[in-house]
């Protein structure tokens, strides 16, 4: 199953590195991160819009970086859910 997945996680791969990165790094500077500065939401939103390239300044950046997610997870509307399950409980006989 996992060897199955690998179009998606080469497509996947790339839309979450850099701005998952960059959002841990932000995270490092609060409280949560053991760190004391504040984060603006607005800087978040602006780390997703310049993640997704051009996007409408109307569109949720956020919104939009999660559906790219979710479809290169789950391409032809397939349930995420379902593909996680089905890969978790593949990956536990193999092992």
């Amino acid at each position: 199953m996992a060897g199955e997945l690998t179009a998606q996680l080469e497509e996947f791969s790339p839309l979450v590195r850099d701005s998952l990165r960059k959002s841990s790094e932000l995270r490092n500077r609060t409280i949560l991160g053991h760190g004391f500065a504040a984060v603006d939401p607005k800087e978040v939103e602006g780390l997703a819009r310049a993640s997704l390239g051009d996007i409408g300044q109307d569109a949720d950046p956020i919104d939009v970086l999660l559906g790219r997610l979710l479809g290169a997870l789950a391409p032809e509307e397939q349930d995420p859910y379902e593909l996680i399950v089905n890969l978790s409980q593949d990956l536990l006989r193999t092992s």
